[in-house]
């Protein structure tokens, strides 16, 4: 793509400005973002200090483990735990790990039929208490024992 300023130098910079919703596109040559003052010189050592725990781990957060010596970054290239014991050494760490990969921490898509059973049993009781208190609240004591019945029922299977 040719640089939409000077229409001879191919376009190496992409500008993007979002005006009240509406989004323009400019594509430029080096020369004509430096004459337009755009161009942003960066140390190489500007990002340094803000990623050095996450590219370069310390021997504080790149723990080993004492049974299979496995470190954490070592974990974190191949994914696959050396023994039993590697869970309890880097427990501490995969609740930010798996928040960075999946985006959550707790399981959201599809189970298994015996998997989802207990915690849709879970998710009912749950639901079944928050509608006992709200009807204790608003004294409706015959539905409130319906509800008390029922969470006993679950609770007993």
């Amino acid at each position: 793509m040719l640089c939409q300023k000077c229409g001879t130098n191919n376009a190496n910079i992409k500008i993007v400005k979002n005006i009240n919703g509406n989004v323009y596109e400019t594509y430029l040559c080096s020369e004509c973002a430096k004459e337009d003052d755009l161009t942003i010189n960066i140390n190489s050592n500007f990002f340094e200090p803000i990623f050095s725990n996450i590219f370069s781990p310390t021997a504080s957060n790149n723990p080993v483990c004492h049974t299979c010596n496995l470190s954490y970054r070592e974990f974190k290239n191949c994914g696959k735990f050396g023994c039993p014991e590697c869970v309890e050494v880097f427990a501490p760490y995969m609740d930010s790990l798996l928040k960075n990969i999946h985006g959550s921490i707790s399981h959201t898509g599809k189970l298994p039929k015996k998997a989802a059973e207990p915690i849709n049993r879970k998710r009912e009781i749950s639901e079944l208490k928050s509608k006992l208190q709200k009807a204790i609240e608003n004294q409706e004591f015959e539905q409130a024992a319906i509800f008390r019945d029922e969470i006993k029922k679950l609770e007993a299977e």
